[in-house]
């Protein structure tokens, strides 16, 4: 199911080093230390009460993530824009989506300039927004050590990478919200474990993606701490950052042990990531085998 998506999109991202070279700015700004691996549309309907359930408990298949770009006058969301159209990426991704799941109403994917750094699933408009302006946000982070032509090329691609795993942090969201998922705990921690449990069985890219993800929260400096970001319904950064790495190592400990010899992952966490990481995948796997479409589980 999930794995079969996560393939194709693998495949997609690594034919993007080319195309994205040298997208986004020059950045000054610092960024902390990151893990890299070793080398190796319209508007929404209003879903009824019924919810087009069919009577093995699914959904019926009457829409699809569809991608849309809004016009800017910025001439660095610009080239944004055209990087993301000439590659396709998120189109290709949409249509990979939409080949595995069934959903019940279109979800439209809109790239807009949104006047702040975010990217949101709108419950109310039935849209995911990825924002141009943090989409520049990773090429900053990622950017910003940059010196030689190789190491902007990497760092153009960890901001893709990035990216789309906030693309599939957005989709979960979208997911529970149509599907009426269970969630028992924070709803941004289990999006992330959707995301990084997609991403992971997509083969080295898949894991790169993830790993980049991780590192995207290490781009800004700690921010003060004080009441509002304990009650924020986001974990703090530090704490996405370790969980994506244990899910990570959970998944391939062999291939991901430099993570504990090299003290990015602290080594007592380690030991529970495994277990971890077949607990939630084997709950995603669970909680959307009903909305696979029949063609995709067969894969």
């Amino acid at each position: 199911m999930v794995a079969a998506t996560a393939r194709h999109i693998a495949l997609i991202l690594s034919l993007l080093a080319v195309a994205v070279t040298g997208c986004g700015p020059a950045p000054e700004a610092d960024s902390s230390e990151a893990v890299k691996p070793e080398p190796p549309g319209p508007q929404a309907q209003a879903i009824p009460s019924s919810f087009k359930r069919t009577k093995s408990g699914g959904v019926r298949d009457t829409g699809d993530f569809i991608v849309r770009f809004e016009d800017t006058e910025v001439e660095a969301y610009q080239e944004t824009q055209s990087v993301f159209q000439e590659t396709r990426l998120l189109e290709d991704i949409a249509k990979e989506l939409n080949n595995v799941f069934s959903l019940p109403t279109n979800i439209p994917l809109i790239v807009r300039e949104c006047g702040e750094v975010n990217a949101f699933y709108d419950s109310e408009a039935g849209e995911i927004s990825l924002c141009y302006e943090l989409i520049e946000h990773y090429f900053e982070i990622f950017m910003a050590d940059a010196t030689t032509d190789e190491e902007e090329e990497a760092a153009a691609i960890s901001a893709v990478n990035a990216t789309v795993f906030t693309l599939f942090h957005e989709m979960g969201h979208a997911m529970i919200d149509i599907y009426d998922l269970p969630v028992t705990g924070r709803e941004e921690d289990a999006v992330d474990q959707l995301a990084t449990v997609i991403l992971l069985q997509g083969g080295d890219e898949g894991e790169d993606s993830a790993i980049d993800g991780a590192n995207s929260f290490l781009g800004d400096e700690e921010a003060e701490m004080d009441e509002l970001a304990f009650a924020d319904e986001h974990s703090l950064d530090d704490q996405r950052f370790y969980n994506i790495l244990c899910w990570v190592y959970g998944e391939n400990p062999d291939d991901y042990q430099y993570l504990v010899e090299d003290e990015f992952l602290p080594a007592d966490r380690a030991e529970r990531c495994p277990a971890e990481y077949d607990r939630l995948s084997r709950s995603w796997q669970t909680l959307l085998d009903p909305y696979v479409k029949e063609s995709a589980a067969q894969e």
